[in-house]
C-alpha cells in the first residue's frame, strides 16, 4: 500500500511539472504554401555579418559548365559515353546562380 502511494505521488508531481512546461512553449510556426514569412538574420539567431559573407561567397562560385545545357551535356556525358544520335529531348539555358536560406521555417536570405 505504501508503495502505491509513493508511485502515485511521483506520478502526480511529474504531471504537475510537465503541464506548465508544455504550456510555456511558443506555438510551432509552419509556413503555408507560397506564403513563407521573412525574418532578419538576428531575429532567427544568425550572425548578419557571417550571412553577408556567405552570400558574397555564393555569388562568386557559379557552375563553370556552359549555360547552354545541350552544349554542357555534349561536353560532359557526350564526350565520355556513346551519344546515341544526340539529345532525346529539349533543353533550356541554365539560369544564373540562385539560392535561399531558411532558418526555423523563415526565409532569411535569397539570391
Amino acid at each position: 500500500m505504501l508503495l502505491r502511494r509513493r508511485i502515485g505521488l511521483v506520478v502526480l508531481v511529474a504531471l504537475l511539472n510537465v503541464g506548465p512546461a508544455l504550456a510555456a512553449q511558443p506555438p510551432v510556426y509552419f509556413p503555408e504554401p507560397f506564403d513563407w514569412q521573412r525574418r532578419p538574420p538576428a531575429q532567427v539567431g544568425m550572425d548578419a555579418a557571417l550571412l553577408d559573407e556567405a552570400l558574397r561567397y555564393a555569388a562568386t562560385v557559379d557552375n563553370p559548365a556552359p549555360r547552354d545545357q545541350a552544349q554542357a551535356l555534349a561536353q560532359s556525358f557526350g564526350a565520355k559515353e556513346p551519344y546515341f544520335g544526340g539529345l532525346l529531348g529539349a533543353t533550356r539555358p541554365r539560369p544564373a546562380i540562385n539560392g535561399m536560406i531558411v532558418r526555423r521555417g523563415h526565409v532569411v536570405a535569397e539570391w
